[in-house]
Formats: structure tokens, C-alpha cells, sequence
């Protein structure tokens, strides 16, 4: 794959989605996927990750090897655990490309999801088998631009509000 003009190869959004596209509920998550937790950290372990503000306040003390490069509107506004602070996908990419990451992973929310799909290269979603009740919903995924590469398909384990699959797409 190419690298762009700011510096990355890949640009791969990481979600769990219900099936309506729900997300989150205004307030958080909606559901409580322990297997979902486990994939998601092993995919975005060790990378620069895109959060906006209020996923990255939710998150505050998870990161442990990921660099969190958060999007706002807030100029004025730090954290320590942030890796990077930016106003943009673009800059976020160079956060990335100057971390000596080729790969931005974007972890949220759906206006950041929004923000960075026309750039994504890559989804790994979690399908979750359930119609939620949520304001936060993901982008649509359209079957012309994107092809399902691989997906496995979990049921619905042990401990878990609803079945899980995980599903890798590429752009067409």
C-alpha cells in the first residue's frame, strides 16, 4: 500500500457494532463483551490510537502500550496519558507517521469514526448480535467499497450480553 501525504499507509478503524450500527449510548458502551475487550486489545496493543475527547476521558487509565493521540476541538485542552492532542484526522496521521507508525488505529467516537472513514483502509468490527438502544452509531459500511476478508464467529460465550463476530474488511 501507498503511503499518503501525511505519512501513514493505514488507516484502520477498530469497533464493537450492533446490528442497528449503534455503538454507544451517549453515556458509554451498551453491553458487556469480555471476549470483545480481550480482541480489541490485542488489536490495537502497542499502536498510536485516534480517540476523541470523551472516549479517551472514558478510557482514562486502560492504555498500556498504546500511544492514545486524541481529537478535540479544545485547543487548550492536555491530559498527561494523551500521547498527542490534535484537531484533526490529518494531524493525527503525522502523530502517527512521527511515532514511526504506519498504521493509525481509530478507536472512537462516531463523530471520530465519521471523521476518519473517507481515510480508512481497514475495518476490524465486532458484530454484536443485538438491535441497541444508542445515539452513537457507526458509519455505514458499504458492500461496493468494502470486502470481508476474514471473520470469526463466536456465539455467544460464557459471561456475555449478546453473540459476538469478529469481522476484518479491506477497501475495495
Amino acid at each position: 500500500m501507498q503511503e499518503s501525504r501525511d505519512g501513514v499507509k493505514e488507516v484502520t478503524l477498530v469497533s464493537a457494532v450492533a446490528a442497528n450500527r449503534v455503538i454507544g449510548t451517549g453515556d458509554g458502551i451498551p453491553w458487556d463483551l469480555p471476549r470483545d475487550s480481550q480482541h480489541f486489545r490485542k488489536t490495537v496493543a502497542n499502536h498510536v490510537i485516534l480517540l476523541g475527547r470523551r472516549t479517551f476521558e472514558e478510557m482514562i487509565g486502560w492504555f498500556r502500550t498504546e500511544r492514545p493521540v486524541v481529537l478535540t476541538r479544545d485547543a487548550s485542552w492536555k491530559h498527561d496519558e494523551a500521547f498527542a492532542v490534535v484537531s484533526s484526522v490529518e494531524d493525527a496521521c503525522r502523530a502517527a507517521r512521527d511515532a514511526g507508525e504506519s498504521n493509525l488505529m481509530v478507536c472512537g467516537g462516531a463523530s471520530i469514526y465519521a471523521a476518519a472513514m473517507p481515510r480508512a483502509t481497514r475495518l476490524v468490527l465486532t458484530h454484536v448480535g443485538a438491535n441497541i438502544e444508542g445515539k452513537a452509531v457507526f458509519p455505514e459500511v458499504a458492500g461496493d467499497r468494502w470486502q470481508m476478508t476474514h471473520e470469526v464467529d463466536r456465539g455467544k460465550p460464557e459471561r456475555h450480553d449478546h453473540p459476538i463476530r469478529f469481522a476484518w474488511y479491506e477497501r475495495r
